[in-house]
């Protein structure tokens, strides 16, 4: 891949002073870090800006592909010299291949895993961070070492200038209904052959939440697809899944990723003509909700509505999850493909008096390390636990195998819903090429279900991360706990 050029004309300015660049500020950051890191930079090697997520964006596409191209330009002034910077159009011909051939979803929506068993020349990959906090827009890179998920530098966030988001702002937003109303029309009108829709979920940014305009409008959204997409004539009609699907006869077995998607487990059991998952995003800016809504067929088509709608026609409606400890949470650290998912999806609704199962996949043998967020934001670890029989090894899981927390062959417990926790919580793990327990701090080595110490919780991730001598990936399952309708 040759290295991108990036040529500028320098303007000679005397007696003015320098303008901070949030953006230069933070590539020059990364590019200082990765030149510490390799070190006398013998080697050529290659690095590739990963895209944005589309379906996550907090800031309109023409934004988004401004800042994206800045930060190529911006990592190309100061990269090491022995670093070749991917450009845009390189970066994005990889995706198109990750996505034709497969190897993106087979890997669990992880990029650096994708591009490791895609066999492509990409040597560090770099991981823009985009989030909107307190209606501030911030940015962090990480990089990555595709062979080893090693991460080689990391930045800070950076507050980015509040024009990125003032269009979504000012722009006209629209009322509840209209907004209903036009995603309905949008995306019956792109999508012509739709018998079946599984819903999968409209999330708060990117929590993995669903509070109760969250799925509100999926159900108005679902209902509309239901009415717009029925014709007497044809006797067609639209058919709403849920994405429940029962994998305890599975555990102990080999699958695939696959095996762990219900479109797909769908598809493979009734054919995959006209079968459609609806997922959904959104942000809120100020008085003004960003929503994307995206149609994945499970023949490849989709079709996608982006639409804002005013605040202050939602009523009693929460906008926000009620735990503010998931937005705290730095989310998942990622080297190798980890899958999690439940009965009911990725992110799943339970009722109390429910008992959640979770499910596991890797493609590693690992040792996994799971904490559990409850409603009010206490953190206590539960894998792995004192029930186990061999504590040295039973929270071993061996590769393209399923595994289960509660794992009802051997665990003497259950994770039952309670009715005092309404609201949002989280099963977060950690998974790590050797056992690494004996290095953990006491509190995390799994000894009780205490609540580990905020101060210590607020670190996990920190002190994972610092472990030698392992690779270390992550994923999480987001739990919003209801009461029945």
């Amino acid at each position: 891949m040759s290295r991108l050029v990036v040529f500028m004309a320098a303007t000679l300015m005397l007696a003015l002073p320098a303008r901070a660049d949030p953006l230069t500020d933070l590539t020059t950051e990364f590019n200082a870090a990765l030149a510490k890191d390799l070190g006398n930079c013998e080697a050529r090697m290659s690095l590739g800006l990963w895209p944005f997520d589309a379906a996550r964006l907090p800031i309109g596409d023409s934004a988004a592909e401004h800042l994206y191209n800045d930060l190529v330009a911006g990592l190309v002034a100061s990269a090491p010299a022995c670093v070749d910077v991917m450009d845009g159009a390189g970066i994005g011909a990889v995706l198109q291949y990750l996505h034709r051939t497969g190897a993106l979803r087979e890997a669990g929506g992880n990029p650096v895993a994708a591009l490791e068993a895609a066999n492509r020349e990409v040597h560090i990959v770099v991981l823009p961070k985009l989030l909107l906090r307190n209606e501030e827009l911030s940015l962090s890179l990480k990089g990555v070492e595709r062979a080893t998920g090693r991460t080689i530098a990391q930045t800070a966030a950076q507050t980015l200038p509040a024009s990125l988001t003032d269009a979504a702002l000012t722009d006209t937003a629209r009322d509840l209904e209209t907004a209903v109303a036009q995603a309905v029309k949008a995306l019956a009108g792109q999508i012509s052959d739709m018998t079946r829709l599984v819903p999968a979920g409209v999330y708060y940014q990117d929590s993995g939440a669903q509070p109760d305009f969250a799925r509100y409008f999926q159900d108005r959204v679902v209902a509309g697809l239901v009415e717009a997409t029925a014709n007497v004539i044809t006797d067609r009609s639209l058919t709403v899944l849920e994405p429940e699907f029962d994998l305890a006869k599975d555990l102990g077995r080999t699958l695939s990723p696959r095996d762990l998607d219900p479109l797909s487990r769908i598809a493979e059991r009734s054919g995959p003509q006209g079968l459609y998952q609806l997922r959904g995003t959104y942000w809120v800016l100020g008085e003004v909700v960003d929503l994307t809504l995206t149609l994945q067929g499970a023949e490849g088509r989709t079709a996608s509505w982006q639409g804002r709608l005013r605040r202050s026609g939602l009523g009693e409606l929460a906008l926000l999850p009620s735990n503010s400890r998931l937005e705290d949470d730095p989310g998942e650290t990622r080297s190798f493909a980890i899958l999690m998912t439940s009965p009911r999806g990725e992110n799943p609704v339970y009722h109390p008096g429910e008992e959640l199962v979770v499910y596991f996949r890797t493609d590693l043998r690992v040792w996994l390390y799971c904490f559990y967020i409850d409603s009010q934001g206490g953190v206590a670890q539960v894998l792995p636990n004192m029930f186990q029989k061999d504590f040295a090894r039973g929270h071993m899981l061996s590769p393209y195998v399923l595994h289960a927390l509660p794992d009802p062959r051997r665990d003497p417990f259950t994770f039952r819903i309670d009715a005092s926790t309404l609201g949002e919580e989280r099963l977060k793990c950690l998974a790590t090429t050797r056992n690494v327990t004996d290095d953990l701090p006491p509190p995390l080595r799994g000894e009780s279900f205490d609540a580990i110490p905020p101060a210590m919780a607020a670190r996990i991730d920190t002190i994972f991360e610092a472990l030698p001598d392992t690779r270390l990936s992550g994923a999480s399952v987001t739990v919003t706990i209801t009461p029945e309708d």
